[in-house]
């Protein structure tokens, strides 16, 4: 099936904090098998490479460790959050309304919206 446009394709791009350090354009990805961080942002955290394991992510109060493959490549994301991630914290992702659900410890539904901004860097669109 066609669709004429693509709203249902767009990526779930958030903002999100690793320690204390907000980190923009981080994407949920349900039909990714990895999650993903580049080798960039472990400089920018002070991460030494030898230091690699899982660490803490938060998301608007939702913490929880994911363990990431680092690779060192130019993409539209700072950390892409796959299907590990998303099972492991109940998440329900949707790119047709761009947001996630989850439910708290205290058995609340919680709704985040995707990051709506779009900005334009060297030629390329980054949500």
């Amino acid at each position: 099936m066609l669709l004429k446009d693509n709203k249902y394709d767009r990526p779930l791009y958030y903002i999100g904090y690793i320690g204390s350090m907000c980190i923009e354009r981080l994407q949920v990805d349900p039909g990714s098998e990895l999650s993903i961080i580049l080798k960039r942002l472990l400089y920018f955290l002070g991460i030494p490479l030898h230091r690699l394991s899982a660490m803490i992510t938060t998301i608007y109060g939702l913490k929880s460790e994911v363990t990431c493959y680092v690779i060192d490549a130019d993409t539209s994301y700072n950390i892409l959050l796959g299907q590990p991630w998303i099972h492991a914290n109940w998440i329900v992702p949707s790119t047709l309304y761009q947001c996630f659900k989850y439910i708290e410890d205290n058995a609340l539904v919680r709704t985040v919206f995707a990051k709506k901004t779009v900005i334009q860097k060297s030629g390329k669109l980054l949500y």
